[in-house]
């Protein structure tokens, strides 16, 4: 299975490599899916990174004895969020790997094309 990081940083030699090979995969829906997978975890873990910080300010709150109901209504606006994010997450990710193992390997320079 070739490396994501290979393929994002090289689709010209990918899709060269897959003409060589004459094969009509497509690099382009690949791709397409890899940035949308990206963009969702980007936002999944800025998401988690505040909710874990709205913890630690209640927790603080609870210790001073303060009242921390903003924050917790705060949090469980998050919650909801985040479980939508990892939906959408748990939906992509099996069709991004699907078509990964899909993907032929790069030849060695020494093969033929054809």
């Amino acid at each position: 299975m070739l490396d994501t990081k290979w393929i994002r940083d090289n689709p010209d030699a990918l899709r060269k490599m897959l003409a060589n090979r004459q094969s009509k995969f497509d690099v382009e829906g690949l791709l397409a899916l890899d940035v949308e997978r990206r963009k969702i975890l980007t936002e999944l873990e800025q998401l988690q990174s505040v909710r874990n910080k709205s913890a630690e300010d209640i927790g603080r709150l609870k210790a001073q004895k303060a009242d921390a109901s903003a924050k917790m209504k705060e949090v469980e606006g998050l919650k909801g969020q985040i479980k939508d994010l990892e939906s959408k997450l748990a939906d992509i990710e099996p069709k991004f790997q699907t078509i990964l193992l899909s993907l032929p390997n790069v030849p060695d320079a020494s093969v033929p094309v054809g």
